[in-house]
């Protein structure tokens, strides 16, 4: 064999030691990124929140109130925080035309029911973990008594803008502490 052969197939040898390097590298890539991807995704992981029970109560002063009680789910392996709750009231006026009233919870003279504690703002929920809470919500006068409401959107938002929401359409009514028929 002459030189150039020797050479030819010496560069041969180290252009297939090289793919075959570069194949072992990819496949290392390819796992790290897939790792990486899905630690990204259980750190942020949606929050999710489920309704247990709500009543549309108007007390002896007159008041309308509205109390949703709720499970925060967060799915993340991180601590998430809810910062701010608000209820979309969804409804129609004495003359037909749709408008959504947004209200921020109540924090004093908070009607007492339930076994649940109110949710304190803000709500900070450890990693893959379950709060159950309630809140409440003052509906103003002119809005409770002359509009037919259609539906409730009570919607929990956390430090980085992501949202869990619950929508519900009934609400069973209590006066002066009697449930209504």
């Amino acid at each position: 064999m002459d030189l150039n052969t020797i050479i030819a197939v010496a560069s041969a040898v180290a252009a297939l030691l090289a793919a075959l390097y570069a194949s072992v590298q990819a496949r290392h890539a390819a796992t790290s990124a897939s790792i990486a991807f899905q630690d990204h995704y259980e750190r942020h992981e949606s929050m999710q929140a489920e309704l247990i029970d709500g009543v549309a109560i108007e007390d002896a002063s007159k008041r309308h109130i509205v109390a949703l009680a709720c499970n925060l789910i967060n799915r993340a392996a991180a601590p998430n925080t809810i910062a701010a709750v608000e209820l979309h009231v969804h409804q129609f006026s004495e003359d037909g035309f749709a408008s959504k009233l947004v209200l921020r919870p109540m924090t004093t003279g908070l009607p007492p029911i339930w076994n649940f504690q109110p949710f304190p703002l803000p709500i900070n929920l450890a990693e893959r973990s379950t709060v159950s809470g309630w809140v409440s919500f003052h509906i103003p006068d002119n809005f409770a008594t002359k509009r037919t409401i259609d539906k409730y959107e009570l919607i929990f938002r956390n430090t980085l803008g992501h949202r869990a929401a619950v929508e519900l359409h009934l609400l069973r009514r209590i006066e002066n502490g009697e449930p209504c028929s």
